[in-house]
């Protein structure tokens, strides 16, 4: 599942918000996702929330083999002036109801939640090693555990209807509340109840460009950033017992 927002305007802490390099760095990822991604195993989601038009993404996508599913709308002015968490916190209750009402829902194993601009390199052996017919959640935790990495995670659909709805009251970035702390909540939520936290085994490569900060992702410092996390997230979750 790819979150896009392509036409964004003004909006509280996004920087990179041409319309037209987002445009292109959407259509870069889907095509990479696609070339990835085995159609018979993979079944791609956009979620777009600026009502910006989605044809030419439906057509790159069938021209790559895959049939591309879409919740397309227009989020309105007062959620988008919150911040950019809030938009996306709302496109999870979408997703959610997308779930409920899809047909084959029931068939889908995990919910992969990437950012729609970037590009999870090693996405398949990742996904490879997550488990299945349980309930279960996969994200990178920052080192306070108050933060969740919520440019790519892994859910099974029940956790994700569960956990990661109705989080956008918690958002309030101009506090410095962030959807990154209110998805670690439901993360310690989850943990509480029991639902399985699978560690990432392999770091995640992820490339591509910060919406919010113009930082660009693979960099050495990143890669280092990422290697720190993934031993929190290890040692958390008994990694090294």
């Amino acid at each position: 599942m790819l979150t896009a927002s392509i036409e964004p305007g003004e909006v509280e802490n996004l920087r990179r918000v041409n319309w037209q390099l987002r445009r292109s760095d959407y259509c870069a990822a889907l095509e990479f996702y696609c070339k990835l991604t085995d159609p018979e195993k993979f079944s791609i989601l956009v979620v777009e929330n600026t009502g910006a038009g989605v044809a030419d993404l439906e057509q790159l996508a069938s021209s790559n083999g895959h049939r591309l599913s879409v919740i397309s709308y227009k989020e309105n002015q007062s959620v988008s002036r919150k911040g950019k968490g809030n938009g996306e916190a709302l496109m999870f209750n979408r997703i959610a109801d997308w779930l409920s009402q899809s047909k084959s829902s029931e068939e889908f194993e995990s919910i992969i939640k990437i950012t729609g601009r970037l590009e999870v390199r090693n996405l398949v052996s990742i996904v490879s090693g997550m488990p299945k017919n349980t309930s279960f959640f996969a994200a990178r935790i920052y080192s306070d555990l108050t933060y969740i990495d919520t440019k790519f995670f892994i859910s099974d659909p029940l956790t994700w209807t569960r956990y990661l709805t109705n989080l956008e009251p918690l958002v309030r970035e101009s506090e410095g509340r962030y959807l990154e702390h209110a998805c670690a909540l439901s993360a310690a939520r989850m943990r509480y109840d029991g639902v399985a936290w699978v560690p990432f085994r392999i770091m995640p490569s992820i490339s591509g460009v910060s919406g919010s900060t113009g930082q660009k992702y693979g960099t050495l410092r990143d890669r280092i950033r990422n290697f720190q996390s993934l031993l929190v997230h290890w040692v958390w979750h008994g990694g090294f017992i």
